[in-house]
């Protein structure tokens, strides 16, 4: 399977967005819904959702500031290696159907977001990194990208598609270690990525229920969903 691009995308290459909100941004930002939040310490924290809003707090969550992202996309997870280097990954609808991904990074603690890989991933509900080095974006089955699932080795540098088989879409990942890790999505789908390739468990019992979210903790894992699930 060819890679996502055939010339590694090289952070430091792509446009940076430094400018202030344009008029197009001024609205009621308070009102949009969130989807993620995380911690970088004690005090520092960030959060991010629809509309492209992406907000910031030092003071443990007192005051919350936004920061522009230069996107109006669903922004569905965040993910911060250390306090400068962090990631965030979400979703555009098309209106002739399907979903494009969006993907931002900032080397700079947040002060400004750029987007690499536009127009190329499918529709992207999480970001996760298991250490520096390695990454996995999860998001929607697409012809071209069956099993919705990417991973890069070089901090994300450059990312590859992860062989599987097709899904509907990952909706939630925990990755303990570099080797791998658990996935949980839609249509009461559970799966695993091991050896650089995913692997899929259709729960029928589940009644075709959602599921939205997953933690592994050692051997054991739990993951929840739709109507108490």
């Amino acid at each position: 399977m060819r890679p996502v691009s055939a010339i590694p995308v090289l952070l430091l290459a792509a446009s940076i967005f430094t400018a202030p909100a344009r008029a197009g941004e001024l609205r009621n930002f308070e009102d949009a819904a969130l989807h993620a939040v995380q911690f970088v310490d004690k005090a520092e924290g960030w959060a991010v959702g629809d509309d492209g809003v992406v907000w910031h707090t030092i003071d443990a969550g007192k005051v919350w500031e936004r920061v522009p992202s230069g996107v109006h996309a669903s922004l569905r997870s965040v993910c911060f290696l250390n306090p400068y280097f962090g990631w965030i990954a979400g979703r555009e609808e098309l209106a002739e159907g399907g979903s494009a991904g969006v993907l931002l990074c900032t080397q700079d603690g947040g002060l400004t977001w750029k987007r690499v890989l536009a127009n190329t991933l499918p529709g992207l509900n999480a970001v996760r990194f298991a250490d520096e080095k390695t990454g996995y974006l999860l998001g929607d089955g697409s012809d071209q990208y069956p099993s919705g699932l990417f991973v890069t080795g070089d901090g994300g540098h450059s990312w590859q598609p992860v062989p599987g088989p097709r899904v509907p879409s990952w909706l939630a990942g925990d990755f303990s270690d570099g080797n791998g890790g658990a996935l949980a999505g839609a249509w009461n789908r559970l799966g695993t990525i091991r050896s650089g390739k995913a692997f899929t468990v259709d729960m029928d019992s589940l009644g075709g229920r959602n599921l939205c979210g997953l933690q592994l903790h050692g051997k054991t894992g739990v993951a929840v969903g739709q109507g108490g699930l």
